[in-house]
This record gives C-alpha cells, structure tokens and sequence, in this order.
C-alpha cells in the first residue's frame, strides 16, 4: 500500500476503532476507487449507490446482530435535507477528508511542498493522485487501470481474470505488466508463457487462498510452493474471486480457470472435508467433496447435519445455483440430498402414542403430515430433476422403505384409537363445514377439490399466504368411507343434521340426507340452490381458460360461486404416480390463480375443502394386499368394505358407521395398516380407508383484506437462446411500473396446450415456500424453470407471468419453440 493510502487507512482505523460507526463524506467521490482498500479487514462497508433507502435497509440488517461490526457508511454526494442519515450520524462520527488535504499531510516529508501544491490542485481522485506520483515499476499500474477502465486492486484483477483484455494486453506488450500485478496485489508466484497461463496460474493462487483462508489445510503437494499472501493480498484474492463469480459476461472463463486449477492442483484427490470449507466455492470441487460428505452424513444416519450442509451449500455456493448457466447438476443432486435428509428428519419425529382419536387427529395436523410432504416433494424431485441421480438410489430405497415402515404404524395406530372409540365432536367433523363456513357468510366462492388431503392443503395454504388476503386452515375429519360419493355430500347443506349411508338392493352404497338421495353432482348442486338461491356452477378447468371479464360475468349475480376440481383423484387413479406427483403440485398453482381471481373478480370469502385425502406409495406389493371379508353383503374398495354381516380378521378392523355418527346399520371393515384387499384397482394411490392421510381433509378459508386493484405495471420476459432444448430454461423477468409501483411478486407458468410442463427451481428474487418471484424496476430477474413433462421437437410452448395477488396476466405471453426432445424420467 502506498504512503497516501496508508495515510488514509491509519486516520480511518482510528476513527473506528474509536466510534465502531464512521459515515464517510466524500462530496467529490474522490476516494470511492479505493475504499474497500483501506478501510480494517474486519469492517463493514455500506455504500450510497442512488437509493437512500436500499442504503438504511443495508444499514440496519448490518446493525441488527447481537454484536453489531465495526461500520463504515461511504457517501459520495451531499445529503439531502432532512438528512437520511441524522440517527446514524448521532450515534457514530463523521470523516470528511478533502483529497488536497490528504495528500499535503500523508506525502509531507516525502515530496517538495511545491510537488504536493501541484497534485493538490491538478487532481481530483486519489487514483489520479496515486498515479501521478507512481515512479518506476508502479508505473504500470496505471496503465492498467486506463487498460481495464476500473482503479480498485480487486476490480482490475477481475478484470484481468475475467480474459476481456487478453488480446490488447498482448497487443501492447502487457504481458509482464500483468505478472507484475498479479505478483504484487494478490501475493502470486511469478508465471511465464501466454496471457491465459498467466491467468490460469494467477487463478490457481486465488483457490489456494480461498482454501486456507477458511482455516482448512491445503494439500501436502500444494503447501511446500504456496506462497502466502499478506492481509492485504488476501482480501484482494478473495475480493477478485467473489467478483469474478458475479460476472456473468465471464462465466465461460471462470468455468476454464477452474477446471484447470481442479486439475493441475489435483483437489479433486487431493482435498478432503473440512467444515472449515463451507462457504468455499472456488472451484466445482468443493461442492463435490461437500456431496461426498453429505452422502456419509446421510449413510451414518446425521439427518440434520446432512440437510444444514445442503442447506448452505445451494443458498451460497456459486455451483449450486440453479441461474447459473453452465452444465452442472451440482442443484439437483443438493436438492436430492435436502430432500432424502428432510424425509428422515420428518420420520425421526415421536408417532403418537395416545388411543384416543381426538389426539391423534391432533398429532397429525399439527406435525404428522409433515411427513407425507417430505415425501411427496422427495419423489417430485426423483421424477422431474431432470438429471442423473444413480449415485442416491440405495438412498431413495431407503427413505421409500422408512416411508412405508411409518405409514404402517401410523395407520395401525390409528386403527387402533378408532377402534376404540371413533367419536369426535362436531367441530371437527367435515359434515359440518358448510353450517360453519359457507352458511350465512358474505358472498363465497366453495372450492370443492377431490382428494386435496391435508399435507397439500397445508402447502396450498401457504401459497395463498401472498394473497392480500387473510387464509386461515384447519383440519377436518371425512365422513366415512373415504370415498367422493359420501364425502362430496358431506359438504353439501343439511349434512350436519341428518346424513345416512345405505345400500341399494344391488349392494351398491348411496347417501341421503334428510331422506334424499345425494348420489351426483346434480343433486349436490341442487342443496346448494336449494340453501343459497343462484349457484354459479365453475368448474375448475373451465375457470382457469375464461379471461377476467367473462369470469365476472359466469359469477354475476350468483349468491355461491361452487368451484369442482377432480384433477387430483382423476390423475391419482390413473396409477401413473411417477406423473402424477408433478400434476399434483400444478394443479396447486392452478388453485392458487383461481382463488386470486376470484377476489379479484369481487369475491370476499372463499372456502376450499375435501371429500377425502389420499394414500399414495410406490407399487404396493403381495405381501401387502389382504383378502375381502369372507362373510357378509357390501360394497368393496381397495383400502374398505362397507356393509352388513362381515367379518374382521387378524389384519382388519371393524367399526359400525354408527360410531362416526352416521346414520344406519353399516360396517365399515379396513386394514389395520398398510394393506389394501385384492380387489380391482390401482396398487399406487387409493382412499376409501381410515389413515390420517384418507380422513384428514383441510378447511381453507380465504378472507379478502380490501378490493385488489388492477396491477399498475408490466413484465417483459425473454427465455435465454429464445428456445427450449434441455430440460432446464433460464427465463429473465423485467418489470416496468409507475411512480408508485417499484416491486411486486408474481409467478411464471411455462404451458403447453394449457398444461403446465414446468417449474420454477430457483433464481433471482425467488420465494420457494410461496412459489413466487420478486419482481422490482430497474433490477432483472433471472430464474431457472425445470421441465417436468415430456416435450418433442418442433412443438411450441407458452410462457407467461402472473401477478402473485390477483392472477392477471402481465403483458403479452411469449411462444417458445422447443428444438429438441426433451425427456422426463416417467417410470420408477
């Protein structure tokens, strides 16, 4: 470091060491090229870059810990009146250093007064200072700073490293410029031969830092030739690599530094594990050796400290971004092992032991069914990464074997607290959803979904959580069995007060309710008429095509607006389930826009509840499926038996429909555990029984906050390559608002034939617990979407963006050719 800036940094660490918070007023941005430079390296710096608010958010999340750092606010403009900064001003010191100033007192001693008179007056920036008193082999680095058009050490050796000069660095005679350089400000061994060997060897010193810079020990090869860098150079290495990953315009000469020092450095073989190495990203290596650890994590059954590792390497490591466009997996393969470890961490959890039904129905909404999700986002994730995941089978194996082995118990021990005493008080019943929820409340949209059990209930809940609107959920327990003719007519008007299960003379099952049969659709829409008046029957797919003017006149004048989805059951019985785990979470977005429209189309309430959930496993096999009851007359379903006369066995249980309340002499026989009878049907996804993943629906009420008003801005989207040829798309989000509207979330729907072919993995801005982007002016977002169905070539797709609050499309949708067949893992 040159006197001058000595000079500098000695009055800046006094006066941080004194107050612990310095605002930096720089009126004539005089020092602003240097000021990472010289301030401790232990100190925060925040910058004014245009936004005084960006600059008090950066501020106080800098303050907010329990051991606030040392702060230096550099402000390059003079402040406005009021001042943004009064507080911060009260409790810290002010700095203020006119550059004249600093080069009389810093160089006095070292140059003739007339000397410092003349760079006081011909300069305006300590860089020009800095440059022209530089004698000799500094010399050169001016040259490099008009070469790269940056004066910060870090920011030229990016510069140089990014490759974007090579050719006039060559062409000038540079060469030795450059060693120069990199020699001095990063602590590198001196290199021959081309530019980019120069690079390459300057690049392979910035990982080796990186490395022991963590605490770690470099390799026993690499430790006799390291040289290690001064504080100074060190924070430059480490300051260049950062900026250099930051590059976008450089990913591709990243990607060829980092492949050579994984080579020649050896790291690969090399390098093993340190926890010490979990923030370093230098090179693809360290989140290779990462996954080998997280794998022996997984292996020794260290289930939280297998999902913290994945955890931080995709939020920090510049390999594990999905946004990043080169071709690694490194994402997917995280995900796989956050998803494996969030399984077993689910399943690790106590069952409840309790006989009593109220109890374990309490277990289940509260903590239960959490594990239900881990494992449907775990085979959600198997059938549409989009990537080779062999190395984790015997893992997947495992967690469907633990899955399975849960499953059983908790069905058994369900079984066993109904058996001994099924009765549940009427709040908790789903016959009286409607009396408590749709009857005599302001005008409602009822959102009847077929086998939307509760764990998607609760991830649905929490996608409407960016609604301006209040959702509150709980859990009801489904009129037995759990199958769509009775629990359809639970939720119709009266079935609170008279609700009958019977057999025809056929021994086919029906519902009456006050002495009416309720068999269909027709006859459900018809108590809802009968309670409400004008009943605007919308089915799901028919909501999700008409535009906002034509749903406003579909609901006009209506007093219910009755929503029916069956796309969850309908591709559920299909006993496609690698498939179906995809469809499942997009008919989740199309909920999601459907409830957003709806209050946008004047609806204050809206309520969305079940008919019965699901149980869904990979194909079950022979050991699991139990024989029908061998007496008795009734209606016989994969995972029940309803009837008269039958007989329980070993594997069985026995209960009257009379203990659930429900009127009339009927049986209802099912597995104790994990077990369906061999009758027709799927061996994948099947309800009719009495598990907490079958009975257990959810109650979603959705309460408008305040009329929503039409979005006052716009989208412009562009999809990278302006086609689709993998299974992975990078799509950039630009927003353009009003004087008002800055920032907004919204959500990106890739389709083809209305049929959502894929989902958003990560970016910029991104929300993976709402599904949301933010989107804000003047700031591009780039997320990666992941292909989850089969697309052939010379097909188009359609990309679009929604706003989060109120579902209106943003701007004009876009076509997307696809270009090559891409291919989803559709068997198991």
């Amino acid at each position: 470091m040159s006197p001058l800036l000595d000079h500098l940094a000695t009055k800046l660490q006094a006066k941080l060491q004194r107050y612990g918070v310095v605002v930096w007023d720089d009126h004539e941005s005089a020092y602003g090229a240097v000021v990472e430079d010289v301030v401790p390296e232990d100190t925060t710096v925040a910058r004014f870059d245009g936004s005084w608010f960006e600059l008090r958010r950066t501020i106080e999340a800098s303050l907010s810990g329990d051991s606030p750092p040392a702060l230096l606010v550099y402000v390059p403009i003079a402040a406005p009146d009021p001042d943004p900064l009064e507080e911060l001003r009260a409790v810290g010191a002010k700095f203020q250093l006119l550059l004249a100033t600093a080069i009389r007192s810093g160089l006095s001693g070292q140059l003739t007064e007339s000397r410092i008179e003349e760079l006081g007056k011909q300069c305006s920036t300590i860089v020009e200072a800095e440059a022209a008193i530089s004698g000799g082999g500094n010399e050169s680095d001016a040259r490099l700073v008009a070469l790269v058009g940056r004066s910060s050490t870090a920011e030229i050796a990016h510069q140089l490293l990014s490759g974007e000069h090579d050719e006039t660095i060559h062409s000038d005679q540079l060469l030795s410029v450059v060693n120069d350089f990199f020699v001095k400000a990063l602590g590198a061994s001196t290199a021959t031969g081309s530019i980019a060997e120069i690079r390459r060897a300057a690049f392979r010193h910035l990982v080796l830092v990186s490395i022991e810079s963590s605490g770690a020990e470099l390799p026993a090869e690499v430790q006799g030739v390291h040289r290690a860098p001064t504080p100074n150079q060190r924070k430059t290495c480490l300051a260049a690599l950062e900026a250099l990953q930051h590059d976008r315009g450089a990913t591709d000469e990243l990607l060829e530094l980092a492949e050579n020092a994984d080579s020649l450095l050896r790291l690969p073989l090399a390098l093993e594990w340190h926890d010490s190495l979990m923030d370093v990203d230098a090179t693809i290596t360290m989140d290779e050796i990462a996954i080998r650890e997280a794998i022996r994590r997984l292996d020794d059954g260290r289930w939280l400290d297998a999902t913290t590792l994945a955890e931080h390497r995709l939020a920090t490591s510049w390999w594990a971004q999905p946004n990043q466009l080169h071709t690694n997996d490194l994402p997917t393969r995280w995900r796989a092992i956050r998803a494996i470890a969030s399984l077993h961490t689910a399943i690790a959890e106590p069952i409840s032991k309790s006989a009593s039904t109220i109890e374990l129905v309490g277990w289940y909404e509260e903590s239960g069914w959490k594990v239900d999700t881990a494992y449907r986002q775990l085979e959600l994730l198997r059938v549409t990464a989009g990537a080779d995941l062999n190395e984790f089978d015997e893992l997947f194996a495992t967690g469907r074997a633990s899955y399975e082995d849960w499953l059983d118990r908790v069905l058994t021990q369900t079984a066993t607290a109904l058996a001994n005493d099924a009765h549940l008080p009427d709040s908790k019943l789903q016959r009286h959803v409607h009396r408590m929820e749709v009857r005599n409340q302001p005008r409602t949209a009822y959102l009847l979904v077929d086998a939307l059990r509760y764990e998607l209930g609760h991830d649905l809940a929490s996608r409407l959580g960016r609604l301006n609107a209040v959702v509150e959920l709980r859990g009801a327990v489904a009129a037995v069995p759990t199958i769509t003719p009775v629990g359809m007519a639970a939720l119709t008007p009266g079935a609170d007060v008279d609700y009958r299960v019977d057999l025809d003379a056929d021994d086919r099952l029906h519902v009456a309710l006050g002495g009416e049969r309720v068999v269909a659709v027709p006859e459900r829409i018809k108590r809802l008429e009968d309670a409400h008046g004008k009943v605007a029957d919308v089915p799901l797919d028919k909501l999700a095509q008409l535009t906002n003017r034509e749903l406003r006149k579909a609901i006009d004048g209506s007093s219910l607006v009755l929503v029916r989805s069956t796309e969850i059951d309908t591709d559920g019985e299909s006993d496609q389930l690698a498939a179906s785990w995809g469809s499942f979470d997009s008919i989740l977005e199309v909920l999601h826009t459907a409830v957003a429209r709806l209050l946008h189309a004047g609806i204050e309430r809206v309520v969305i509840s079940a008919d019965h959930g699901f149980l869904a496993v990979r194909r079950l096999g022979e050991d699991r499926r139990i024989e029908k009851p061998p007496t008795g007359k009734g209606e016989l379903h994969r995972r029940a038996w309803i009837g008269r006369g039958g007989t329980a066995t070993e594997s069985t249980i026995k209960i009257p429909l009379s203990d659930f309340g429900i009127a009339g002499d009927l049986d209802i026989i099912a597995p104790r555990g994990l077990g369906v009878f061999t009758s027709g049907g799927g061996l994948q996804f099947f309800h009719g029984g009495l598990s907490p993943q079958e009975l257990i629906v959810p109650v979603i009420t959705v309460t408008s906050s305040e009329v929503t008003a039409e979005p006052k801005y716009e989208i412009q989207l562009s999809v990278a390559g302006s086609r689709i040829s993998t299974g992975v798309v990078a799509i950039t989000i630009q927003m353009t608002g009003d004087l008002f509207t800055r920032e907004s979330g919204v959500r990106v729907a890739l389709t083809q034939n209305g049929q959502r072919i894929a989902r958003v993995v990560g970016g910029d801005g991104y929300d993976a617990q709402t599904e949301t982007i933010d989107a804000a002016v003047d700031s591009p977002r780039v997320i990666t979407m992941q292909i989850s169905e089969n697309l052939v070539a010379g097909s188009t797709a359609t990309l679009e963006v929604l706003d989060a609050a109120t579902g209106v499309r943003l701007g004009a949708a876009i076509d997307v050719d696809v270009v090559a067949n891409v291919i989803v893992e559709d068997e198991l």
